[in-house]
């Protein structure tokens, strides 16, 4: 469950950004610099409708003293996973970004 709302998140608010032109032109701006950690812009969409999606499931599945409990199991997970992710795409994104600067 926890990985079908992960990539269904992905899939609607991350992936449509960084294909993007903008975001990639925005990476190619930073070419000659230490690779960094970028959050896509679009990152608070992702955390929020992870954040309404896991709370309308935990009010369906737990019973209201333990409501607290079911959302910490899902979405603690879910933002470690997106995080680690995401800091290991970070180092090829500027790969993707070299042959933009080159050609341009």
């Amino acid at each position: 469950m926890k990985v079908l709302l992960f990539s269904f998140l992905i899939v609607t608010t991350v992936i449509p950004n960084v294909a993007s032109i903008s975001f990639l032109e925005s990476l190619c701006l930073k070419c000659n610099t230490t690779v960094e950690m970028l959050l896509p812009p679009k990152i608070d969409t992702f955390y929020t409708l992870s954040d309404l999606t896991i709370k309308n499931l935990c009010t369906k599945l737990s019973p209201e003293n333990l409501e607290d409990t079911c959302y910490s199991v899902f979405n603690v997970p879910l933002r470690i996973q997106y995080n680690i992710i995401w800091t290991f795409l970070s180092p090829f994104r500027e790969l993707i970004c070299m042959p933009l600067c080159i050609f341009d």
